[in-house]
């Protein structure tokens, strides 16, 4: 795809036998190859436990046929019953140059905040751009492993040398596995 780009390139040239004032009119169009951003949103884990850690990465290739300039990505939360805060990042903050079929990955680091789904989305632009799509990804967010242990001894009474049954119980009232 091609992007025209009219410039204000205006030249006025008298033609010969028309008298003092007529002219000729001559216009300059400069024609721009146009940016095209495509963006992907993965992230490392999709269940994660409240207050652990994950890494969002947005990758974004340029399938157009001009370079974009100062392409810039964001992240949000689109839906869900859960929450998530961002630690760091875009990492980088900033790409000068996304040349054509360039790729350029930005990552954030972010922890979940409550239990619950959330849909995480992202949108990338530069200067002359923004990316036709807008990636989503959907995260699982669950309470920790808490795990609780009662120990039961099935004799009252034993002697120096004699067996008996012991009885652990591990339990785990969280949602997350241990």
């Amino acid at each position: 795809l091609l992007k025209a780009v009219f410039l204000m390139g205006i030249t006025l040239l008298p033609m010969e036998g028309l008298g003092a004032n007529p002219a000729t009119l001559e216009v300059w169009v400069q024609v721009v190859p146009q940016v095209t951003l495509d963006a992907a949103l993965t992230v490392s884990a999709t269940t994660v436990s409240v207050g652990q850690s994950f890494t969002a990465w947005m990758t974004t290739t340029n399938t157009g046929a001009g370079a974009g300039n100062n392409l810039t990505a964001t992240v949000w939360k689109a839906s869900g019953t859960s929450a998530a805060i961002v630690l760091s990042g875009p990492n980088p903050p900033l790409a000068p140059v996304l040349n054509p079929a360039g790729t350029q990955i930005f990552d954030w680091s972010l922890a979940g905040t409550t239990s619950g789904t959330l849909t995480l989305s992202g949108s990338v632009s530069t200067d002359s751009g923004v990316a036709s799509n807008k990636p989503s990804v959907a995260i699982t967010v669950q309470t920790p492993a808490s795990l609780s242990a009662a120990l039961k001894a099935y004799a009252s009474a034993i002697c120096t040398g004699q067996n008996f049954v012991v009885t652990l119980t591990v339990t785990n009232t969280g949602q997350a596995t241990a």
